[in-house]
């Protein structure tokens, strides 16, 4: 049995693409136990860091942040630009 998940985002914010459906695995429980785990994680991992970077001077871990926020969004757009949509 193959589970059908619907993103309601765009019912939330009344977008005209209606529903959008994603197929997940028979491991969806393992997958989205995954999710939460570098949820999680990443939460108290950036909490830990971004006090120890407050000792330096709030502007001095803002400029930290906005910097591995910068990176990190620069590493991801060449990971996923190969990423399309399925159309249906």
């Amino acid at each position: 049995m193959r589970l059908v998940a619907i993103d309601q985002v765009s019912r939330l914010f009344a977008l005209p693409t209606g529903y959008h459906r994603i197929t997940l695995s028979k491991r969806a429980g393992q997958a989205m136990g995954l999710n939460v785990f570098m949820l999680f994680t990443g939460f108290g991992l950036g909490s830990y860091l971004f006090g120890e970077a407050l000792r330096m001077g709030f502007g001095s871990a803002l400029a930290m942040f906005a910097v591995a926020q910068l990176l990190a969004a620069v590493v991801a757009v060449r990971l996923f630009r190969s990423e399309t949509t399925e159309k249906q």
